[in-house]
């Protein structure tokens, strides 16, 4: 679920909300609640993250903003570390109503991961490249 708050300058621009989390996709995948202040500029549908990713995100507050900082770029069309060909990629799935996926690389640990939104905007997954 998002919720826009674009005219509330007491919130950060990325928040999560794990108490409110329940399990998705037979607990493959965990619900996070986004609370943005920019609307993103397409539709990223229910944010869920993998057990794994969600379990970094716990123990690394660094890899935590990071994640929610990659999360902000990829709404707004910033497709991160991901090559020049992807990138252009990513512009026509944006286009033609087909999957979207980024890259984006946390700096102090070298860890990937991979933003993907589905070609029906129902679902964005945030999840390590070798958990796809």
């Amino acid at each position: 679920m998002k919720v826009d708050l674009s005219s509330d300058e007491e919130f950060d621009e990325w928040l999560y909300d794990r108490d409110n989390g329940i399990g998705a996709a037979n607990g493959i995948l965990k619900e996070e609640v986004i609370v943005t202040k920019k609307t993103p500029k397409f539709e990223l549908g229910r944010v869920v993250v993998t057990l794994g990713v969600d379990a970094k995100m716990k123990k690394d507050s660094s890899f935590a903003a990071f994640v929610q900082l990659s999360l902000g770029r990829y709404g707004q069309c910033d497709w991160g570390d991901t090559c020049d060909e992807d990138k252009q990629t990513a512009n026509e799935a944006l286009k033609n109503g087909e999957r979207i996926l980024a890259v984006y690389k946390h700096k102090e640990s070298e860890t990937k991961i991979w933003i993907i939104t589905e070609w029906d905007r129902s679902v964005t997954t945030i999840l390590f490249p070798d958990e796809y």
